[in-house]
């Protein structure tokens, strides 16, 4: 019988849900919880990736023998990492990329690494930077 599950990454932007391949088994996630406690998932949020994930692969998710796990991401109120120099000297900040990481997280360390270096980086990076909270 062929494997139902995803063959490459998969994200449902209108449900902000991702859908993946890890070795046998199949990983989906998404959603949002602002403050609380991380000790677990919540029921309700967790019906939901399961239904995401049976509306793209009717049949694959098998909920009872399903590794359950919410982790902290954190993020800022306008959903900007800060990237450049804290008020105090000589620490740098690249934090706060919420779900986007990985992603986020690598333009950020470029970025970061010319200002520490003293190249300029050009206009975008007033964007990321903590003046912005002021």
């Amino acid at each position: 019988m062929p494997d139902p599950g995803p063959r490459a990454a998969l994200v449902d932007l209108g449900q902000q849900v991702s859908i993946s391949r890890l070795g046998d088994r199949i990983r989906v996630s998404g959603g949002l919880r602002r403050g609380g406690q991380l000790k677990h998932a919540e029921a309700r949020e967790l019906k939901r990736l399961y239904r995401v994930l049976d509306l793209w692969f009717e049949g694959v998710a098998r909920t009872s023998k399903a590794q359950e796990w919410h982790g902290a991401r954190p993020c800022l109120p306008d959903s900007l990492p800060v990237i450049g120099p804290s008020a105090k000297p000589g620490i740098w900040l690249n934090l706060g990329h919420g779900n986007l990481g990985w992603t986020l997280g690598l333009g950020g360390a470029k970025m970061l690494a010319a200002q520490i270096s003293g190249h300029s980086v050009g206009p975008e990076a007033a964007a990321f930077s903590t003046d912005r909270f002021r």
